[in-house]
């Protein structure tokens, strides 16, 4: 289970943060990411949101799409950056400095034909979600994809428990050392489908039931 607290701990300290989160995933996160950009190929225009430390926008560049890797953290994209300057799909990869809020200024209308998101939900209120879900859709071309994998409640009592407990500590922590709050993604499908998008599917990737990708698309133009 990925834990908010540690991800803030490791966006603190951006050197570290893709082998720590590849510790915390046991390597789930790398199948993730390459689950989210299985259908991405050359002709595709990427905007990936909260990108990081770029390791999903190299992927999808890597399979021949033009990227847009966004992210409000300059230490984040510095590490993107030095990534970016040996790679081989270099010249197929803009990273840029923005939040969430500064969407509407940083993606062109109707420009992309996929639009990706790896733990960013998990730390945006329930607005921003709603937000982030709305200038994705205007984002998109139709027929584009988005593609979303981050945290949420699992379903069943026991496995619940299991979590509920786990996030007691965790909220602690967070407020007392990051004086930040846990938010996991509940209904995303729900909110997708209020900003428009027609939700393919959703995929649990864990055995607690606590980690998800969802694909869904922009209708076509009719």
């Amino acid at each position: 289970m990925f834990s908010y607290l540690y991800m803030k701990i490791l966006e603190s300290s951006p050197e570290r943060y893709d082998r720590g989160i590849a510790l915390a995933s046991l390597g789930g996160a790398d199948r993730a990411r390459e689950a989210m950009v299985a259908d991405v190929g050359p002709g595709d225009r990427v905007a990936d949101l909260g990108t990081g430390t770029g390791s999903l926008a190299l992927l999808a560049a890597g399979k021949g799409a033009e990227v847009t890797g966004i992210d409000a953290n300059a230490g984040m994209l510095a590490v993107a950056r030095k990534k970016l300057g040996n790679h081989p799909a270099s010249g197929r990869v803009r990273f840029v400095e923005a939040g969430v809020a500064e969407m509407d200024e940083v993606l062109e209308t109707g420009a992309y034909t996929v639009v990706t998101a790896s733990l960013l939900f998990s730390e945006l209120s329930p607005d921003e979600r709603r937000y982030a879900l709305a200038e994705a859709y205007r984002a998109l071309a139709p027929g584009g994809r988005l593609v979303i994998a981050d945290e949420t409640r699992p379903a069943g009592f026991f496995r619940r428990l299991v979590y509920g407990l786990a996030r007691l500590l965790m909220v602690f922590l967070s407020l007392v050392l990051v004086q930040a709050g846990t938010r996991p993604v509940d209904g995303l499908p729900r909110l997708a489908r209020e900003a428009g998008f027609e939700v393919d599917r959703v995929e649990i990737t864990n055995r607690l039931g606590s980690f998800f990708i969802l694909w869904a698309h922009k209708p076509e133009a009719p």
